[in-house]
C-alpha cells in the first residue's frame, strides 16, 4: 500500500543538545528602592536579554507542534489520525466540523510558553547563575496576541536584580503565519463540510477512471456502469486491483487540486480539479496541500466479476436483429469507503514548518456519504471539591491534566517545610507551595515524570533543591515528598588506552546514559553545538557532531544525590565517517558535596566482534590492568 510521503523527524540519532531542567525560583519580599545604579541597570538589561529569549524560543517551539498536531500543544488520542507519526485531530468529518477556536488554541499557546519558561529560566542564563536575581513565578501572566505573521507576547513576571525591580512586561514576538493559517483551515473545514469537495472530486475520478484491456474488450479500471456487447465479454477485478486502483485515484485526486484559479475548460488537457476561494476569500500565499494519513490504504473488501453469457443456440434473425443482439448486458456497480485525508500548509515563517488538519471523506454508493453519527471528543477535569469542567472542540481546559488529585507537602532534608516549591507532573504544573509545604493539584492518572525544585536563597547566592522521580503512579504523590540538595557537577571526559594505559582529554565525541536509583534517566555528551537544536536523524547527527566541537568538560546539575548506572560510547565522527571507538558500562553514586565526576572509556582493542560481553570485558581490564575505574568522583 502507498505511504504518506512526508516522515516525522524521529530522534534515530544521538541527542546533540541536552537541555538541563534547573529552575529557580524566590519570592520577592520587598519593594524595590529607585532609581537603578548603572551597574545593576546594565546587568537587569542582560537578564531582560535573557529572559525574553527563553519567551520567544519557548513559544516558537509551542507553535510547532501546534501546527504539526492540529492545534493541538499535546497529542489527542480520540478523534484522529496519525500523520508524519503524529497524532493529528479532525476538524471534518463528512458534514460535522470539529474546529478549536482560537481562543483555546490561543491559551494553550500561553500555558505552553509558561511552562518553557518554568523549565528553562535559569538553564538559559549563566549571568543569573550565583546573582541576587530574584522572581515571582505565582504573579507570573503570559498573554498571546495571534496575528496573522506573528505572535506578539506579554509576560508578566515580577523580577528583581540586586533587590531593583526590572521594568514590566518582558515582550517578544515570533514570526509565523499560524494565525492566518488557522484562518484558511478553519474556512476549509467549514465549506468542505458544506460543499463535500473531496468526496466529489474522488467520485469524479472514479467514474473516469482510465481503461484497460479486458480480453480484447475496454472497461474502467474502476468500472461503474456501462453494456457488455460482446458475447462471453467478462469484466474481472479481483479486491486486491479494485484496492489498488482506488487508492491510486485518491492519490491522483489529491495531487490534482488547483487553489485559486477558476477550472479548466479545455477537455483535452489532464483532469484538474479546483477550489476557487473559501467564503469568497483567496489565500495566495499559502499553498495547501491534500496528501494522505500513515497507515494509508483503501480496502474495497470484494472484487468485480461479471460474466456476458454466450447463447445456448444460434437463432434466426428477429425482427432484424441478429443473435448477437442478445449478449446486449447493461451493468452498474457502486462503490462504498472512507479516508482520511490531510490538509497542510507550509508555515514559511517558520522555517516550513507544516501545519496539518485532518479531515474524513465518506463515498457511500459513490455519494457523498454521512460517516454517521461521529461523538465531539471532550475533556473533562475533575477539579478540587468535586467539581468537573468540561470543554468544547475537543480541546483541554488549562493544562492538559487528568482528572486525578496530587495533595502533597514537601519539605527539606531536615524535615522543616518548603514554600515556594514548585512540582510538576508529566505536563500538569501544580501551584507553588504554600507556607506550609503543601501544594494541591490535577494530574495525569497514568505514570509519569515527577519533579519538584525548590532554591534556597543563601545569601547572595542560591542552593538548588530537587526530587526527580519517574515513571512513578499519582497515587505516590499523595504524602509528604522530601527535596535534596543536588550536586553542581563538572563531568570531564577521558578516553583510555588500554595498550599505554594512558588516559587524555579527547577530540572525540561521548555519549553518555545515566539511571538513577529512582528511575530516572538522563543523556551528556560533550558535543557543543552552535544551534540550540536536536538533530533528528543519524545523517543531521552526524553532521552536527563533524561541525562540533568536542568540549573536555561540561556542567550538569540533574545527578540526584546516590546510585546511578552508567553506559558510555565514543564516537569519531567526520563528514564521512561515524563510527564508535570505544564503549563502557558501570555504576557510580554522588553526593551533595560532590564537585566533579570523571568518565572514563576504554578504546576498542578490535572492530571486530563488539558487543556488551566485550564492553564489560574491557571495561574490567581497564580497572585491573590500569587501575583507572570507570567513573571517578571527586570528592
Amino acid at each position: 500500500m502507498r505511504k504518506a510521503q512526508i516522515e516525522l523527524a524521529t530522534v534515530l540519532g544521538v541527542i546533540i543538545v541536552i537541555v538541563v531542567i534547573v529552575f529557580y525560583t524566590l519570592i520577592i519580599a520587598n519593594q524595590p528602592p529607585s532609581p537603578v545604579p548603572s551597574g545593576v541597570g546594565a546587568e537587569q538589561s542582560l537578564v531582560r536579554d535573557k529572559v525574553e529569549g527563553i519567551i520567544s524560543d519557548g513559544a516558537a517551539l509551542s507553535v510547532k507542534w501546534m501546527e504539526s498536531q492540529g492545534g493541538a500543544i499535546l497529542p489527542i488520542f480520540n478523534n484522529s489520525v496519525s500523520f508524519t507519526r503524529v497524532m493529528v485531530p479532525y476538524w471534518q468529518k463528512c458534514d460535522k466540523t470539529y474546529v478549536p477556536s482560537l481562543d483555546l488554541l490561543t491559551r494553550q499557546l500561553e500555558n505552553a510558553t509558561y511552562n518553557y519558561i518554568v523549565y528553562n529560566l535559569y538553564n538559559r542564563s549563566e549571568i543569573v547563575l550565583g546573582k541576587n536575581v530574584a522572581v515571582d513565578l505565582q504573579a507570573t501572566k503570559v498573554t498571546a496576541n495571534v496575528l496573522d505573521n506573528k505572535i506578539d507576547l506579554e509576560v508578566t513576571m515580577p523580577t528583581t536584580v540586586q533587590g531593583y525591580a526590572v521594568q514590566q512586561p518582558y515582550r517578544a514576538s515570533i514570526p509565523t503565519k499560524f494565525g492566518e493559517i488557522y484562518k484558511f483551515m478553519k474556512a476549509y473545514a467549514e465549506e468542505a463540510a458544506k460543499n463535500r469537495y473531496i468526496e466529489l472530486f474522488m467520485i469524479n475520478s472514479i467514474y473516469f477512471s482510465k481503461t484497460i484491456d479486458d480480453g480484447g474488450v475496454a472497461h474502467a479500471e474502476v468500472p461503474t456502469f456501462g453494456t457488455m456487447v460482446e458475447c462471453g465479454e467478462t469484466i474481472y477485478r479481483t479486491s486486491e486491483q479494485l484496492s489498488d486502483s482506488m487508492e491510486g485515484l485518491a492519490l491522483y485526486t489529491l495531487s490534482h487540486v488547483k487553489w485559486w484559479v477558476p477550472a479548466e475548460k479545455d477537455f483535452s488537457k489532464p483532469k484538474q480539479y479546483t477550489i476557487e476561494s473559501l467564503k469568497g476569500k483567496t489565500y495566495p500565499q499559502l499553498n495547501p496541500l491534500f496528501m494522505v494519513d500513515d497507515n494509508f490504504a483503501i480496502n474495497m473488501g470484494g472484487g468485480v466479476s461479471l460474466t456476458n453469457p454466450r447463447p445456448l443456440a444460434s437463432a434466426p434473425a428477429l425482427f432484424g436483429f441478429t443473435t448477437s443482439g442478445l449478449c446486449l448486458k447493461p451493468y452498474s456497480i457502486s462503490y462504498s469507503f472512507q479516508l482520511p485525508v490531510m490538509l497542510v500548509v507550509s508555515d514559511p515563517l517558520m522555517n516550513d514548518n507544516k501545519f496539518s488538519i485532518a479531515t474524513l471523506i465518506d463515498i457511500n454508493n459513490l455519494m457523498p456519504g454521512s460517516c454517521g453519527e461521529i461523538p465531539k471528543p471532550q475533556y473533562c477535569l475533575l477539579k478540587p471539591g468535586n467539581v468537573t469542567e468540561c470543554t468544547d472542540n475537543g480541546q483541554p481546559p488549562a493544562y492538559l491534566c487528568g482528572n486525578c488529585t496530587a495533595r502533597m507537602k514537601v519539605v527539606a532534608p531536615d524535615g522543616s517545610a518548603v514554600k515556594g516549591a514548585v512540582t510538576s507532573f508529566g505536563g500538569c504544573v501544580l501551584p507553588a507551595t504554600d507556607s506550609a509545604g503543601m501544594t494541591e493539584g490535577n494530574v495525569n492518572c497514568e505514570p509519569d515524570y515527577l519533579t519538584i525544585t525548590y532554591v534556597k536563597p543563601v545569601g547572595v547566592v542560591s542552593e538548588l533543591y530537587q526530587k526527580r522521580s519517574c515513571g512513578i503512579s499519582p497515587a505516590d504523590l499523595n504524602g509528604t515528598i522530601t527535596v535534596y540538595k543536588y550536586p553542581k557537577l563538572n563531568v570531564h571526559f577521558r578516553e583510555v588506552n588500554l595498550t599505554t594505559c594512558n588516559a587524555s582529554q579527547t577530540g572525540n565525541f561521548f555519549l553518555v546514559n545515566t539511571t538513577s536509583h529512582s528511575g530516572c534517566h538522563e543523556s551528556i555528551t560533550n558535543a557543543n553545538v552552535s544551534s540550540d537544536v536536536f538533530c533528528t536523524d543519524h545523517i543531521s547527527c552526524s553532521e552536527q557532531m563533524a561541525a562540533a566541537r568536542a568540549e573536555e568538560k561540561v556542567a550538569f546539575e540533574l545527578f540526584e544525590p546516590g546510585s546511578h548506572s552508567i553506559s558510555a560510547t565514543v564516537l569519531k565522527v567526520s563528514p564521512t565517517e561515524r563510527r564508535e571507538a570505544g564503549s563502557m558500562e558501570s555504576s557510580f553514586s554522588v553526593t551533595s558535596s560532590s564537585t566533579d565526576i570523571f568518565i572514563n572509556v576504554p578504546l576498542y582493542e578490535s572492530a571486530a566482534n563488539i558487543s556488551r560481553d566485550y564492553t564489560l570485558s574491557i571495561t574490567d581490564a581497564m580497572a585491573s590492568k590500569c587501575g583507572i575505574t570507570p567513573v571517578e568522583v571527586r570528592p
